[in-house]
């Protein structure tokens, strides 16, 4: 999808930016795409990994503004306009969006909407990192997703770059956006979520895809959790009872489905579980 990505990007109403392209391919054949217009380069990140790759494109990029959009996503006409609206207020330090499915033609896609998808409701809110309370800090996944977020370059220079051992292409097998939202909003920034800054995702097609994608969600945030856990950026004993409730959470979901609810609900629940018990093999920092 990466050439209809690029070409709904060129086509946003706000004309002021510029598009990088991160090369993270084992070829390194996307060169090409920057002769389609003035406003792309396309730099290479040889080393795999899609923290490597946004950091890269950070380093990269030359505005004061840094959005992200996953290469199978689409965005909408607005959706530049909508954040640089939103940033418009000195206050807010980031901005994710909504996500909304680009088809829902296959079984697998239609649950993965199912199981929640990734839209995140469509009332704009603000989170402010400075009031938050703990729980709120350590459930980052209702602040947004990577595949559209936006943040002002000063974040960067607060609070790091994305941790390189998070993310897909890695053995977490994601969650590198949650940790970077938690870690923004234990700075005490402040993040909107704009509805009107609208992308639309094509979900996993296929059920071996979507059963893939699930195990490696459920991964992803146990790897988050423990993180957390470590380096204590909330007192040890919220996480443990976030974390808890969570996994006790999925695996009565699993229960639930197998008795209730047989077939692919099912075992997309039990792919989360599972996915959550692998992530005792990871180290994380």
């Amino acid at each position: 999808m990466l050439d209809a990505c690029i070409a709904s990007v060129l086509t946003n109403e706000d004309s002021t930016f510029e598009l990088v392209i991160v090369d993270n391919t084992d070829e390194g054949d996307l060169a090409g795409t920057a002769q389609a217009d003035t406003r792309i380069r396309v730099v290479r990140e040889s080393r795999p990994g899609l923290s490597r790759a946004r950091n890269t494109g950070i380093r990269s990029a030359r505005h004061d503004v840094i959005a992200f959009v996953d290469d199978d996503v689409i965005v909408d006409r607005g959706w530049l306009q909508a954040v640089a609206t939103t940033l418009a207020d000195g206050s807010i330090d980031a901005v994710t969006g909504l996500v909304v499915p680009t088809e829902l033609a296959t079984e697998a896609q239609r649950e993965f909407e199912r199981y929640g998808g990734m839209g995140k409701g469509a009332e704009r809110r603000l989170i402010r990192g400075a009031q938050l309370p703990a729980r709120q800090a350590i459930d980052a996944r209702a602040v947004g997703v990577g595949a559209n977020m936006a943040f002002r370059r000063r974040v960067f220079e607060r609070v790091g770059m994305f941790d390189e051992a998070l993310g897909a292409g890695t053995a977490a097998l994601g969650g590198e956006d949650l940790d970077f939202f938690h870690r923004v909003l234990r700075a005490g920034l402040t993040i909107c979520y704009e509805p009107a800054a609208k992308v639309s995702h094509r979900h996993r097609r296929t059920v071996p895809e979507l059963r893939a994608q699930i195990f490696a969600n459920g991964c992803a945030y146990a790897v988050y959790l423990r993180k957390i856990w470590s380096q204590q950026t909330v007192p040890r004993r919220s996480v443990s009872t976030f974390a808890l409730g969570w996994l006790m959470g999925r695996l009565t979901t699993a229960l639930f489905r197998t008795v209730a609810r047989p077939g692919l609900r099912c075992r997309v629940a039990w792919d989360e579980v599972r996915g959550a018990l692998h992530a005792r093999t990871v180290r994380v920092a």
